[in-house]
């Protein structure tokens, strides 16, 4: 870290010390020196790095629900290729019609669960 020596203050046992971000501080002559901080640069220093961390979850946030949302969408489209395929099958208009009802309210079930969860 660069620092300059402001005043020596030798008869008051202490030393004044001004930090490369011009923060002005003392120190004690019998402190370990190496071990001696700008307390305001060591405050700055950890608000940076909590504020990248918290940006680096919020993103990690957002490409999970970007990855949940395409797999929902994804799931969603075979489903509905699913039933078109097997709205063939069925005996009666009336009973395509149900499945398909039921089959809306599991998607919407699964997209309500979904968004919860994220």
């Amino acid at each position: 870290m660069n620092s300059t020596v402001l005043d020596p203050c030798l008869s008051k046992g202490y030393v004044e010390i001004k930090c490369q971000n011009n923060h002005r501080f003392i120190i004690s002559y019998t402190k370990n020196h190496t071990k001696t901080w700008c307390e305001q640069c060591k405050i700055t220093e950890t608000q940076n790095i909590q504020q990248a961390y918290k940006e680096r979850e919020k993103s990690e946030d957002e490409r999970k629900l970007r990855e949940q949302r395409k797999l929902f969408e994804e799931s969603q489209r075979l489903i509905q290729e699913e039933q078109q395929k097997t709205n063939r099958y069925f005996n009666s208009q009336e009973e395509a019609i149900y499945f398909e009802q039921i089959m809306k309210q599991i998607c919407s079930f699964a997209k309500t669960k979904m968004e919860r969860e994220m």
